[in-house]
C-alpha cells in the first residue's frame, strides 16, 4: 500500500489532499476569514519583530500589502529602527501582557488607538510569538475629551457665577456700611433734639429700613416679626438666649419660644446651625 505522499506525487492533478491536510487547511482558512472580518487590527509577530501575519484591517489602515516577513516598524511606520516606547518590545522583555492608549497616524489620519500586546511563551518561558491587537478608539476618546471640556467650561462658568455673587455681596455690604455711617451721623445730630425713647425708636426704624433692603435674596425674613428679627440678629452675633433675654428685658423662655419660631420659618431641622444660617443669610445691620 502506497503512502499518501507517494499517491500525491504520482497524480498531482487529480489526487485529493489527505484528510488531515484538508482539515488543517480548512481550519486555517476559516481562522483567516474570521480574523479578516474583525474591524480591529490583529498582527502576529516573532520575538525579532518580524510580521508573521496581519489581518486585512491592519493592511487597510496602513495601506500596505504582502507584509509577512517584514519588520513591523518598517512596514507600518516607515522606520529603520523600532519605535520609541515600543509596547511589543516591552511585552517581550517583561513576558507580560501590556495595554495602553496612544496616538497613531495611518491612512485614516491621526487618531487614538488602544493596543494590547500578549506574549506567547514556550515550555521554557521564552517568548516565541507576540499577538498585537489594536482597536481604534478615536471616536470614544474624542467624546471623552469633549465631555471633559464641557465639564471644565461648566465649572468655569460656575466659578465665575460664584465670584459674581461674592462681588455682589461685597458691594452690598459696602452699601450697608455707608448707610450705617449715615444713620449714625443722623442719630448724633438728633440726640440733642429728641428724648432717648424717641431717639431709640427713630434709630430702630432706620436700622429696619436697611434690614429690609438686604432681605431680597431670602424673602422668608420678610415674614419675621420685629421681635424675631431683633432676636435673630442677636443670635447671629453670637449671643445666647440668657444674654438676649437680659438685653431685651424678657424671659429666657420667651427667647427660646422665638428661637423655635425662627427655626420653623426658616425650615431648619435640629441638626442645622441656626447661628451659621443667620451669619450666611442675615446681613449685618
Amino acid at each position: 500500500m502506497k503512502s499518501d505522499k507517494d499517491n500525491w506525487a504520482a497524480v498531482p492533478k487529480t489526487k485529493k489532499l489527505p484528510g488531515w491536510k484538508m482539515k488543517l487547511d480548512k481550519e486555517n482558512e476559516l481562522l483567516q476569514v474570521i480574523l479578516n472580518v474583525v474591524q480591529d487590527g490583529i498582527c502576529i509577530l516573532n520575538d525579532q519583530l518580524d510580521i508573521l501575519y496581519a489581518n486585512s484591517t491592519m493592511e487597510s489602515w496602513y495601506n500596505t500589502h504582502n507584509i509577512e516577513g517584514r519588520k513591523c516598524y518598517e512596514a507600518f511606520h516607515g522606520r529603520i529602527e523600532p519605535c520609541e516606547n515600543c509596547m511589543i518590545l516591552y511585552s517581550i522583555d517583561s513576558r507580560e501582557p501590556v495595554t495602553a492608549i496612544h496616538t497613531l497616524e495611518n491612512i485614516k489620519g491621526k487618531g487614538w488607538h488602544r493596543t494590547y500586546c500578549v506574549p506567547v511563551l514556550d515550555s521554557k518561558g521564552e517568548v516565541k510569538l507576540i499577538v498585537e491587537y489594536i482597536r481604534d478608539v478615536t471616536g470614544e476618546t474624542k467624546s471623552n475629551l469633549l465631555l471633559g471640556l464641557l465639564e471644565d467650561q461648566t465649572q468655569l462658568l460656575q466659578d465665575i457665577l460664584e465670584e459674581s455673587k461674592k462681588e455682589a455681596k461685597r458691594n452690598e455690604q459696602d452699601l450697608i456700611n455707608k448707610m450705617n455711617k449715615a444713620i449714625d451721623s443722623v442719630i448724633r445730630n438728633l440726640s440733642d433734639i429728641l428724648d432717648n425713647d424717641t431717639l431709640n425708636t427713630v434709630k430702630k426704624q432706620l436700622k429696619m429700613v436697611i434690614q429690609g433692603e438686604t432681605l431680597e435674596q431670602l424673602p422668608v425674613f420678610a415674614e419675621f416679626t420685629e421681635r424675631e428679627l431683633e432676636i435673630a440678629c442677636y443670635i447671629r452675633d453670637g449671643y445666647i438666649s440668657k444674654e438676649i433675654a437680659k438685653k431685651l428685658n424678657i424671659s429666657k423662655k420667651t427667647v427660646d419660644y422665638h428661637r423655635m419660631n425662627i427655626r420653623k420659618k426658616l425650615g431648619l431641622d435640629s441638626n442645622s446651625s441656626l447661628k451659621q444660617f443667620l451669619i450666611d443669610n442675615l446681613k449685618t445691620i
